[in-house]
């Protein structure tokens, strides 16, 4: 009966919480409605410009690979090292592969497919969920390295501090919260797991059934990529412009900044990168931002990983990265990059170059025109002609 209470207890504070952050939420953007307006252009532009370019084909080929069944190969091949470094499966070490190279959401987007479709146990999804979500190098690399930071080469060191960070991750939590045991214990139960989806397919299928096969699974990664896709992008543009809002209210510059660190990871690469500080950057990009972690919270919750677990899980994948970042940064420095502030480009859709418009509206000016003359002469040409042709139609016949 207490238990009951509780439980109902709980329930009703988690409602009037939600109640009140959603009605300040409100509240907020009536009262503020151009920070509103800018954080969600602001959104758009981050979108159309980086993210979606960037993350949308690895979308797309991961959703393929669990559809095709290209993740039990791909598993074959790191069989060994994810079985004795990682305690997971071969279709786990597939996600591994995949969060390394497509970027944030593409782990925990991978391991809950796997999960739903049967092909990994609900402790397997949990494991990979917890340390398997990393920055891709497109964007450590291009937007962190080459467009923020200026210097190719400090890209790569902050990638390579958080790609180190996520594998030592993915080992302790084998050797040691898994105690190697339970890691083969969702090895051997992953791998009934498959024999008996192996036994219920049948081995009679034709080169035909498998194209069809092919682009049926090709035709569900791209609808499945584009609502994930959608999700994702929403969650930025949201967060983008709740982010303008606090900052309109926020006066103090340390606490302004301790929130564009954790609430959007391109933001919060930007303010940290004005520091001169690699750690602090590498940390940044390591926890991935508030905005990444509410992406993939319905796989999160999906397989039963506890919100407060991931975060934790996202603190220590930042600081790990962060020392990391330190004694590479310190090995080799890279000072002009990373010591002197750079601006974040501000990416737009359209042209804001004001002779460039000019040009732009001028010409398509002549182009009106001149296309609007040649209709005219075609007219009168045409009337012409006509005119002609009713006068000789009209003359009357000469007769010798």
């Amino acid at each position: 009966m207490k238990n009951i209470i509780k439980t109902s207890l709980k329930q009703k504070v988690k409602g009037i919480i939600t109640f009140v952050v959603v009605l300040t939420a409100a509240v907020l953007i009536i009262a503020m409605p151009e920070a509103a307006r800018k954080g969600v252009s602001s959104g758009l532009n981050i979108c159309g410009a980086i993210l979606i370019p960037s993350l949308f084909p690895f979308m797309v080929l991961s959703s393929f690979m669990i559809e095709s069944g290209i993740t039990e190969l791909i598993g074959r091949i790191f069989k060994l090292p994810a079985k004795y470094l990682f305690g997971l499966s071969p279709e786990g070490s597939s996600v591994v592969l995949m969060a390394l190279v497509g970027g944030y959401p593409i782990g925990a987007r991978m391991s809950g497919q796997l999960y739903k479709s049967g092909k990994i146990s609900k402790n397997e999804a949990k494991n990979i969920i917890l340390f398997a979500l990393n920055s891709g190098p497109a964007f450590a690399i291009g937007a962190v390295g080459t467009a923020i930071l200026g210097s190719r080469n400090a890209g790569i060191m902050i990638y390579a501090s958080t790609s180190l960070s996520m594998l030592l991750m993915g080992i302790y939590m084998n050797y040691y919260q898994l105690a190697g045991r339970k890691g083969k214990k969702l090895v051997e139960n992953n791998q009934r797991k498959v024999e008996k989806l192996d036994n219920k397919t049948t081995d009679s299928s034709s080169n035909s059934t498998a194209k069809q096969e092919n682009f049926t699974s090709l035709t569900k990664a791209v609808v499945n990529a584009s609502s994930g896709m959608l999700s994702i992008c929403a969650w930025l543009i949201f967060f983008s412009a709740m982010t303008e809002v606090i900052k309109v209210l926020i006066k103090d510059t340390d606490a302004l900044n301790l929130f564009t660190y954790i609430a959007e990871v391109t933001a919060g690469t930007n303010a940290a990168s004005a520091t001169g500080n690699a750690a602090l950057i590498a940390f940044v990009v390591g926890f991935g931002g508030l905005c990444v972690h509410f992406q993939v919270l319905s796989e999160i919750l999906s397989c039963g990983v506890k919100f407060s677990s991931f975060l934790i899980s996202r603190l220590v994948h930042g600081t790990l990265a962060g020392i990391i970042a330190k004694v590479l940064f310190t090995l080799f420095p890279v000072t002009t990059a990373v010591a002197g502030a750079s601006e974040y480009p501000d990416f737009r859709l359209y042209s804001s170059s004001i002779p460039a418009s000019v040009a732009l509206l001028f010409m398509c000016a002549i182009l009106i025109l001149d296309t609007s003359m040649n209709g005219t002469r075609k007219k009168i040409s045409f009337s012409c002609h006509r005119h002609n042709t009713m006068l000789k139609l009209n003359k009357p016949l000469i007769r010798n």
